[in-house]
């Protein structure tokens, strides 16, 4: 009974500490500006990650390019392109071009 039990906290454990830095695919594309030219720009996307204290942790060193990116993805763009980039923080014009 205390095998199966730490069997089970254990695969618990390490689902939920993968599931923490997984991000989806997103269906946003990075792109540069000279291929832009028969795309409608949206507008532009910014994010800023919560750094709270000091963080090391790797999980945080890209938030805020994964929340433009998402950003990007709610208003439908299909290419972005990234005006500034840093890991804690981000900043992209969202364009929808053409399939």
């Amino acid at each position: 009974m205390r095998r199966a039990l730490k069997w089970a906290m254990a695969v618990a454990l390490i689902a939920s500490a993968s599931a923490c830095s997984w991000h989806p695919p997103y269906a946003v594309a990075v792109a540069d500006e000279t291929r832009m030219g028969r795309c409608e720009p949206l507008g532009t996307v910014t994010a800023i990650a919560d750094m709270g204290a000091l963080q090391i942790h790797p999980m945080y060193h890209y938030d805020a390019q994964n929340r433009a990116l998402m950003q990007a993805e709610m208003m439908a763009a299909t290419h972005v392109v990234w005006l500034g980039e840093h890991y804690f923080a981000a900043a992209a014009a969202a364009y929808r071009c053409p399939e």
